[in-house]
């Protein structure tokens, strides 16, 4: 794969989670030129670490490997915001969150955790899973529940998405 088709994928991905440019910029410690520059194919080269921090924030993998497996993204995100609370998030528990936006008052440490703290890769491989899960335009669900994580962080106050 050529870095102008890596730069296309990369637009897919950010746009289908509803990031901007400039947002997907400061988590990545790049300017909004250089991803616009990646992105529209004006770029013939970057980097491979760059590249690498930008696909590992979308959860895209640059790595060679022989087989590809699918994660059960919502159980490790799951896992990952039960790791310090006695009472468990199940993935379809956290599933049914990220589709209403509803999170019920034991859950809502969960979440802040989840939020603050998971890598991006599980945080966004949940939302992509739960969004294949659900009836309806996979797209705009997975737009809606990214819209969904940046009120709760904005609502918790937590400077992750916002």
């Amino acid at each position: 794969m050529d870095i102008h088709a890596i730069g296309k994928q990369i637009r897919s991905e950010r746009v289908g989670f509803g990031f901007s440019q400039t947002t997907l910029a400061r988590f990545t410690g790049l300017t909004r030129v250089t991803i616009g520059n990646l992105e529209s194919g004006k770029l013939n080269d970057l980097g491979f670490q760059k590249l690498d921090r930008i696909c590992e924030f979308l959860g895209l993998n640059l790595g060679i490997s022989p087989e590809v497996r699918d994660r059960d993204w919502l159980k490790i995100a799951a896992q990952t915001a039960s790791t310090s609370y006695c009472k468990v998030l199940s993935a379809s528990e956290l599933a049914k969150i990220f589709n209403t936006g509803i999170v019920p008052s034991e859950y809502v440490a969960h979440m802040i955790t989840l939020i603050e703290e998971a890598p991006s890769a599980v945080l966004l491989g949940a939302v992509k899973q739960a969004a294949t899960e659900a009836l309806g335009d996979e797209a705009e669900i997975k737009r809606k529940i990214m819209q969904r994580l940046v009120g709760m962080a904005k609502t918790w106050k937590i400077e992750r998405f916002f």
